[in-house]
């Protein structure tokens, strides 16, 4: 942690280096969560693969990696539901819902990871 009473070029460069260790944390999680999903996606569990990737931060490198796996996880999802004999209300309410909910996990989750992060190693955000 940085210890609050520094001031000028010390503290400021602390607070690059922990800005970088904390970007790098996040890129090597970002690719351990794709691979992870990717393993779900291989074991039929889309929801869970899609929760995880949602929980995956703009600001990583591998965003836009997992963006497109959420697309084919719901492309995948669409193709089998056109084949179900629900009404189309009831699968567009069911689809809306199951995004919802799989939002504010992937949210929740997310933020824990977040928070446990910023807590063990800046000391900062700590419960």
């Amino acid at each position: 942690t940085v210890p609050r009473g520094l001031s000028g070029d010390c503290f400021n460069s602390i607070q690059l280096k922990l800005n970088q260790a904390y970007n790098g944390y996040n890129n090597v999680h970002c690719q351990s969560v794709i691979r992870d999903a990717e393993k779900a996606i291989a074991e039929k569990k889309e929801s869970y693969a899609r929760a995880l990737l949602k929980g995956i931060s703009s600001s990583s490198r591998c965003y836009t990696a997992a963006q497109k796996l959420i697309d084919k996880i719901n492309t995948s999802a669409a193709k089998k539901e056109s084949g179900t004999s629900l009404p189309k209300v009831v699968k567009e309410k069911l689809v809306k819902r199951r995004k919802k909910v799989e939002e504010q996990v992937a949210k929740s989750v997310s933020l824990e990871d977040d928070d446990d992060f910023r807590c063990k190693h800046f000391n900062d955000g700590c419960h």
